[in-house]
């Protein structure tokens, strides 16, 4: 999906149990990977934020 500055967006995923990755990209650069856990019969709801900077590249963080 595409997100613009200043924008917020979500997107349901339906993943199967186990660890997963994501990752960013914006301007050409890429985030580092983030690896996060699929557990069975848990609620599975994760946010991340990123930023983009002309700096600093992509970031992206879990914030929950």
């Amino acid at each position: 999906m595409k997100v613009k500055n200043n924008q917020t967006n979500s997107a349901e995923l339906y993943l199967s149990p186990g660890v997963h990755t994501i990752q960013t990209k914006g301007q050409g650069d890429k985030s580092s990977l983030v690896n996060f856990e699929v557990v069975a019969g848990e609620d599975n709801t994760f946010t991340y934020h990123t930023e983009i900077s002309n700096i600093y590249g992509v970031s992206l963080e879990r914030t929950q």
